[in-house]
């Protein structure tokens, strides 16, 4: 497939997903400045008009944009940037083997938008980053899907600083049965919780202790049995 693809095509589509930490994508002016050479030669290399660089700007826009220079030149380096889960089949013997793994950014973002701090607002990539060790340009990179963790390092810290099971982020039956979990949370959003809120206010004190009550009880209904447990 990538035979297929011009320098400009590829060019292109890595400056569409390789995006500065607040999602927008990288002007000519602004790779310009990274790489060091002219707006001008960024543009008519994105256009088509300069055919492939030497090899030495090449590694320069490959370092600004955060990929492997082979990503130019191999399929298996392109695919890593814009099909970044697809292949991989699970080895775990409680996966299903014909059920595909969701890419780690969508899993990654689930877990922002379910889970939030006692006050009801947001972690920020900033807060993940500065948690687990790395920049947060990296922690964009990973939302987007431009990066991958490689290895079980980055999901079992992430998975620490959310408070979520490790298992998570593998494709097996629990981590699938996790995913549904936390996407219900994500859907229920906050005009629900308002909703919810607003409401159990006018419950006399008596009464909204049981509510608390009935929300820890189900709440630990579907929790997965206790690490230490021999069931």
């Amino acid at each position: 497939m990538t035979d297929e693809l011009s320098f400009a095509e590829k060019f292109q589509l890595l400056v569409d997903v390789a995006r500065k930490p607040d999602g927008t994508p990288y002007s000519d002016k602004e790779l310009a400045e990274m790489t060091g050479l002219t707006k001008m030669y960024i543009w008519q290399l994105r256009t088509g008009r300069r055919g492939e660089p030497r090899n030495s700007n090449l590694r320069k826009i490959a370092q600004a944009l955060r990929v492997d220079p082979d990503y130019f030149s191999s399929e298996e380096a392109f695919n890593a940037v814009h099909q970044p889960s697809g292949a991989t089949q699970p080895t775990d013997e409680s996966a299903a083997p014909d059920e595909s793994d969701e890419p780690f950014a969508i899993k990654l973002r689930r877990l922002f938008a379910s889970v939030k701090r006692e006050d009801g607002s947001d972690y920020t990539p900033v807060e993940l980053a500065e948690s687990i060790g790395v920049s947060a340009a990296e922690v964009q990179d990973l939302l987007a899907g431009t990066l991958q963790p490689g290895g079980d390092h980055l999901p079992v810290k992430i998975a620490e600083f959310f408070a979520a099971q490790p298992e998570y982020f593998r494709n097996t039956v629990r981590g699938r049965d996790l995913n549904r979990q936390y996407e219900l949370l994500a859907r229920l959003g906050e005009q629900n919780v308002r909703q919810i809120a607003t409401r159990a206010s006018r419950l006399p004190p008596d009464k909204l202790r049981d509510v608390l009550a009935y929300l820890d009880f189900q709440a630990g209904q579907g929790q997965g049995p206790d690490e230490n447990s021999s069931e």
